[in-house]
């Protein structure tokens, strides 16, 4: 009944999870099933009771299943697949926080690797904005779209509140996220390496003599320890590249605004002193290079003499004497679609994959 690998370095009571899930998400364990004791599952696998408790319990905790004193444990009955708001159609749901979100190129170029594997595995997108609610707690409107298109599973390009994600989860949801790693839970996700990234860049452009090196990250969404996104990953790399070299850090965040007026405003008025004093720039994202890059033009300052950018990008940018790292974002379209049809056919998968990238040459 158990698929277990004792030495794959992956706790025992996860493993246990785990497969439990995607046996009672595939309707293989039907809902009322009964559960072999803790006692029974330690002794077929050769672990402690603890384990197998530990595993039940929090299955027991996220409503997969059912536990009754002196009876056992069994599969929530309202676990059936026919109970259940999501089934094997052909339609698959992306989520983003805005509608603003669909039209960034970074992010259109992510839809479109999503959009090549539906298309080839036959399935079709549905889209759907938060416009920053919750699921569930939330908007019934927002609840009721999703469900009544009885998807065959969720994409999310915008981070989801830990309840929310939480509540799909008992409800055997498929559901894989983009660059988003959350603390506390086990979400499938598929990201870059941005630390190790940013990290290059970084060391970069101080081998090549700079003593001022600036990082300029975007904050599009307010932070949430909970949830560690790409820029606080940038953030691990760009500092310890700047400790290696007992540098001191020039780090710097933008907030998130979508006219372009207000971007460069938002950039001068903040961080003025820091643009000033930088001699190279990390930067990451096009819209954010483009930016800084008229600012300094603007200031008199020329690109590969008076101060060196390197830009980490999703989609190609056309700013002359700049390096640039182009990520693979149509790979990770495709990536994060096959993590997400691996969990509907009730295949192994790994739930966390990162993706390299070539840092010789830009990879778009």
């Amino acid at each position: 009944m158990f698929d277990i690998e004792l030495n794959n370095g992956t706790p025992i009571y996860m493993q246990i999870r785990e497969h439990l899930k995607r046996k009672i998400a595939s309707g293989i364990l039907a809902g009322g099933t009964r559960l072999p004791t803790d006692h029974e599952v330690c002794q077929r696998l050769g672990v402690s009771v603890a384990t197998v408790k530990q595993a039940y319990s929090e299955l027991v905790k996220t409503g997969y299943l059912e536990r009754y004193p002196g009876r056992g444990t069994f599969v929530a009955q309202d676990m059936t697949p026919a109970n259940r708001p999501f089934s094997d159609s052909k339609n698959i749901g992306i989520v983003f926080h805005n509608v603003f979100s669909v039209t960034d190129p970074s992010i259109a170029r992510t839809v479109e690797g999503i959009a090549e594997a539906t298309q080839a595995y036959g399935y079709e997108i549905h889209v759907f904005t938060t416009n920053g609610r919750k699921i569930f707690d939330g908007s019934t409107i927002l609840r009721e779209n999703i469900f009544k298109r009885h998807l065959a599973g969720l994409i999310f390009l915008s981070p989801m509140e830990e309840s929310d994600i939480r509540e799909l989860q008992r409800l055997s949801c498929p559901l894989a996220v983009v660059d988003d790693v959350y603390l506390n839970m086990e979400v499938p996700s598929v990201l870059f390496d941005n630390e190790e990234t940013t990290y290059f860049a970084a060391r970069e452009l101080i081998r090549k003599g700079h003593q001022k090196v600036a990082l300029v990250v975007s904050q599009r969404l307010p932070l949430d320890p909970r949830i560690e996104r790409g820029r606080e990953r940038m953030c691990r790399g760009y500092k310890r590249a700047i400790k290696e070299a007992k540098l001191d850090f020039l780090e710097m965040i933008t907030k998130y605004v979508r006219d372009n007026d207000k971007r460069i405003a938002d950039i001068v008025a903040d961080k003025h002193t820091v643009l000033q004093e930088a001699t190279a720039l990390v930067i990451a994202g096009d819209w954010l290079a483009q930016g800084v890059y008229d600012y300094l033009c603007r200031e008199g300052r020329i690109i590969g003499k008076d101060v060196d950018l390197y830009i980490l990008t999703g989609v190609p940018v056309n700013i002359p004497g700049t390096a640039s790292i182009c990520l693979p974002l149509k790979l990770q379209g495709k990536r994060v679609f096959k993590m997400l049809i691996d969990q509907i056919n009730g295949m192994d998968f790994k739930h966390k994959e990162i993706l390299p990238v070539e840092f010789n040459i830009p990879v778009c």
